[in-house]
């Protein structure tokens, strides 16, 4: 959990920048430079899911702080705020885990698979019988989207493979990555017990996410 301050930090400079995203202007090179560090934050603010009306409500505590006004002071506590900030995060988790689940019925109803820890998978190509374990080490290609397609990683779009311990990739993987052999292929559809878990991983995934990977494995160097 980020410390109340680190968040609070965060979010005035994403509200500042929604709230002016819409304008059309060019930057000297120093603004251009502030306004991207701007815009890197705003990305940063999906896991609160501010409504347009609460974002405007922000901008106005922000500016009353910033030019010393009384007129709009309240009297909530920092604690207070973080317990909103904590229950938002997990209303929001909720939202998406349903939304995953959803999403999960329907590739089951296609003729996907699910393990008993909850794992969407369907295996494309078995590959040979070298099997990973857990202290391995894996090359893979990779694609991941969100559940409407969105890619928010991909090695297949960088064009190049990856080594990585299979111990420190999130759990789906580890799962999902010992049911094929070097030059298999799988697909696999990540809750988010398996995955990220209710915080996401910020700023691209937020909590709750079910996550669907298409991962080619490659090569179990030393195995």
């Amino acid at each position: 959990m980020r410390t109340f301050m680190s968040i609070l930090s965060i979010l005035i400079v994403a509200q500042l920048v929604s709230c002016h995203s819409e304008e059309k202007r060019k930057f000297a090179p120093e603004e251009e430079a502030i306004y991207s560090l701007g815009q890197m934050q705003a990305r940063r603010l999906a896991y609160l899911d501010l409504s347009p009306n609460e974002q405007e409500i922000f901008i106005l505590g922000y500016r009353g702080a910033a030019f010393n006004s009384s007129a709009t002071a309240t009297t909530i506590s920092e604690g207070e705020i973080q317990r909103f900030i904590e229950q938002r995060i997990r209303n929001v988790a909720e939202k998406e885990k349903k939304k995953g689940a959803a999403y999960m019925r329907a590739f089951v109803a296609k003729g996907g698979k699910q393990s008993p820890s909850g794992l969407g998978y369907e295996i494309i190509g078995l590959g040979n019988s070298k099997r990973a374990k857990v202290g391995d080490t894996i090359e893979v290609h990779y694609h991941g989207t969100f559940i409407d397609g969105t890619i928010f990683d991909s090695s297949l779009d960088r064009g190049k493979t990856i080594e990585i311990p299979l111990r420190s990739v999130i759990v789906g993987w580890q799962e999902g990555l010992q049911l094929i052999g070097e030059g298999g292929e799988i697909r696999l559809v990540v809750p988010s017990d398996l995955g990220y878990g209710e915080q996401g991983s910020q700023p691209q995934i937020r909590g709750g996410q079910t996550l669907v990977f298409y991962i080619k494995l490659f090569k179990i160097p030393g195995g």
